[in-house]
């Protein structure tokens, strides 16, 4: 694991919840969700499924695979999101981020390789992921 980060809301920049400095999750309850995929488990996927049932009800999101797609169906108002903080360092014109009110919900970050890698190359792309990672919490 590189860190836990927390998860925060993006929005489309014209939301009225955008006009506040803070989330609560219970205010998306009615809001269509934009979320990562429910196949393969992703921890993602989990950490806001969960966060929903907390606030008092069950996410029900459109299912994306890529982040900057999540992020790009957010800026074209078809939805709203959850997403690891780092997330807001991807800009597309018409998406903004907030943070969560209380103690948001956190997911772990990590990088996985396999067990008897040798490549050098991959071996360097994780040192440096490792080093940008724990330099930007």
């Amino acid at each position: 694991m590189l860190r836990l980060e927390p998860l925060i809301a993006a929005l489309p920049e014209g939301h009225a919840l955008a006009a506040g400095t803070h989330v609560d999750i219970a205010d998306l309850r009615d809001e269509p969700l934009v979320g990562y995929p429910s196949r393969h488990r992703s921890v993602i996927h989990d950490a806001v499924q969960e966060a929903c049932r907390a606030a008092g009800f069950t996410a029900r999101p459109t299912e994306v695979a890529e982040t900057s797609t999540l992020i790009a169906f957010v800026a074209a108002g078809l939805g709203v999101a959850l997403v690891p903080r780092s997330v807001q360092h991807l800009r597309i014109t018409g998406a903004i981020y907030r943070p969560l009110t209380g103690t948001p919900p956190t997911v772990a970050l990590a990088v996985a390789t396999r067990s008897a890698e040798s490549n050098p190359a991959v071996h360097r792309a994780v040192e440096v992921i490792t080093r940008l990672v724990k330099s930007d919490a």
